[in-house]
């Protein structure tokens, strides 16, 4: 069997993303004559994106977080949002972005230092993200009182397309150079 064809039915059939090292596991207690290496399962990966493409078929192979994904192109999405209203992509309102940021970029961090940065009150926000599982209580601040520490989760990663939190977007510098100074 073509190593493509493995991780195709293995992804396909599994319910949560697989990392390349558990495809290579997998493969490996077959398959135990061949070395298959994380390289070999991306570039398998790779072959059957472009043929998907070519096929101009309505799904790709994406890496999550968590591992490999065969997911739904984004145009499709109204249909599959017909087919399944309770997993509708939740829209969020910019006051809760705007708290979901500041939590990505600073975590952990606590109620207080949101509303001093957003300069309201949280409590409806952080709980509907507490709800939506995009963030989460981990532990609380050596600070009087206890406050919980909030953070992002896998959840948050994925509904952003993002393999970890460097990827989150930077700040440009805007410093230009200077001419050098004169007498």
């Amino acid at each position: 069997m073509e190593i493509e064809g493995i991780i195709e039915a293995l992804l396909i059939a599994s319910e949560t993303p697989l990392p390349s090292g558990k495809l290579c596991e997998i493969i490996q207690n077959i398959e135990k004559e061949k070395t298959i290496a994380q390289k070999n399962i991306e570039e398998a990966i790779q072959k059957l994106n472009i043929s998907y493409e070519e096929e101009n078929r309505s799904f790709s192979i994406l890496q999550r977080s968590q591992g490999w994904q065969i997911v739904t192109k984004p145009i499709y999405y109204s249909y599959l949002e017909q087919l399944f209203p309770e997993q509708a992509h939740k829209r969020l309102s910019k006051s809760a972005l705007e708290t979901l940021a500041i939590i990505a970029y600073k975590q952990p961090v606590i109620r207080n230092t949101l509303e001093e940065i957003r300069g309201v009150s949280c409590d409806s926000m952080v709980q509907k993200l507490l709800e939506y599982e995009l963030i989460q209580i981990n532990g609380t601040a050596d600070l009087p009182g206890k406050p919980q520490l909030l953070e992002t989760t896998e959840k948050f990663l994925d509904y952003f397309g993002l393999l970890n939190l460097q990827e989150l977007p930077q700040e440009e510098s805007s410093e230009e150079e200077k001419p050098p100074a004169t007498n």
